[in-house]
């Protein structure tokens, strides 16, 4: 064989060339050349480099130190949780197209309109009972605290409603309802507490305007592309529908099932009040005796019908008021025309009604100068004091006209009566005198 690195020729059975030194022990042992046929020429001998001196051998290469194995690679999960992780990756919010910055497209009106009408009725649940039971408590003649308490109550829930309720999500029950959001036109994103009660507090800001405040956004609302009013222009809102702001993957917090269970509530406490406080109401003006306080003058007596000169007290029938006679047949003649039963009945009436609303002023119109000197005492705010009061005997009592009256005070029912005179061209009261009963 030859030497792979010289080319001189050694023995087979070599290990080392004996020329150049080189390991042979990998080398295949080559057959011999055979000489080319007569008539052609011999192949070209390979170029092979000039034989190197003799050397010593060199020692045997060390092993080479083995590279780790890679890393296996991380399986692939199925396509259907790859799906799932991209889904619940945070997005950014990106504008649709079409839509500069954060805007969306035009929430519908008849949702809008939907809303208001939910919020109302929630925003207003107290107030029935509360307006019900201070009527009531007027039509008995007295303080309507209960009903001042209740209303104003009432008023402060809507108008902390109506302030506050988008500034939680973006929505408040009545947007929930509907499919409605109060966005961010910076970003799209839902629009903070600040900035949603800004938007309601120019919607009251407006509607003190007198006549047209409370049109000014509607028509807004109507004529603007976006939909946007001018309370939303002031916070830089926009209400939109809730798909369109979870496409853009904005985090909506919907809770439809709530807003129903709230409605539902709120008009089952309207219903109730309206009907405890419609009941009180009807109790009231029952109770009120045949003095109504609705009869401008008419104080309940029926002058054609129970007047009688010849019983003026009424000692010929049995109970009070129930005086039945027939005036044509009356010898009396009334002293003119500005005192008689109905105007002394009506300056008596006005007297006692101005003490139960506590306005001293106008009961003293109704009294004689000499009674604001000697009956001063008499001339208080009442309201706590004097409960009803009731016309039970008017008679003549010349030259005045007599009233005698049931008053129900605080301390108990007491009869009392009033002389009626002319002063000024008017029928006002003289004389008082008080009989307990």
């Amino acid at each position: 064989m030859f030497c792979p690195k010289c080319g001189k020729q050694v023995p087979d059975e070599s290990t080392f060339c004996p020329m150049c030194g080189a390991n042979l022990g990998d080398v295949t042992p080559q057959p011999p050349e055979q000489p080319a046929p007569e008539g052609q020429p011999s192949p070209p001998a390979p170029s092979t480099p000039p034989p190197a001196p003799p050397t010593q051998p060199a020692p045997p290469a060390a092993p080479a130190t083995p590279s780790p194995p890679p890393a296996p690679a991380a399986p692939s999960p199925p396509p259907s949780l790859a799906g799932q992780q991209t889904a619940r990756m945070p997005q950014t919010p990106v504008p649709a197209a079409g839509t500069p910055g954060g805007l969306y497209p035009k929430g519908p009106l008849g949702a809008r309109l939907l809303a208001l009408i939910a919020d109302s009725i929630i925003a207003a649940a107290l107030l029935p009972l509360g307006i019900l039971v201070f009527y009531a408590s007027l039509a008995r003649g007295e303080t309507p605290i209960v009903g001042m308490i209740v209303m104003s109550l009432g008023a402060m829930w809507q108008i902390a409603y109506f302030l506050g309720r988008d500034a939680f999500g973006g929505a408040g029950f009545g947007k929930r309802m509907t499919g409605l959001v109060v966005t961010s036109v910076e970003g799209g994103s839902v629009a903070s507490a600040g900035a949603t009660v800004l938007r309601q507090i120019v919607l009251f800001a407006l509607g003190l305007i007198p006549a047209i405040g409370g049109l000014i956004e509607p028509i807004v609302v109507l004529v603007d592309n976006d939909g946007r009013r001018l309370g939303d222009k002031a916070a830089k809102t926009q209400v939109a529908r809730t798909a369109d702001v979870a496409a853009r993957g904005v985090p909506i917090a919907h809770g439809k099932g709530a807003a129903v269970a709230v409605l539902i509530a709120a008009l089952l406490v309207s219903m109730i009040g309206s009907v405890i406080g419609g009941l009180a109401f009807a109790q009231a003006v029952s109770e009120g005796g045949d003095w109504q306080f609705e009869t401008d003058g008419d104080w309940g007596f029926d002058f054609e019908n129970d007047f009688s000169a010849d019983d003026p007290l009424g000692e010929a029938e049995e109970g009070f008021g129930e005086i039945i006679i027939d005036e044509q047949e009356s010898e009396f003649e009334p002293p003119g025309d500005v005192v008689n039963p109905e105007t002394a009945v009506d300056a008596v009436g006005s007297l006692l009604s101005a003490l139960m609303n506590d306005d001293v002023e106008t009961a003293k119109s109704y009294t004689t100068r000499r009674f604001q000197s000697e009956y001063d005492w008499f001339l208080f705010p009442a309201s706590e004091a004097l409960y009803s009061f009731e016309v039970i005997e008017v008679f003549p009592d010349p030259p005045a006209y007599g009233v005698r009256v049931r008053e129900e005070w605080n301390s108990g029912p007491e009869d009392v009566f009033y002389s009626v005179v002319e002063e000024d061209g008017r029928a006002k009261v003289d004389m008082v005198v008080w009989e307990n009963l």
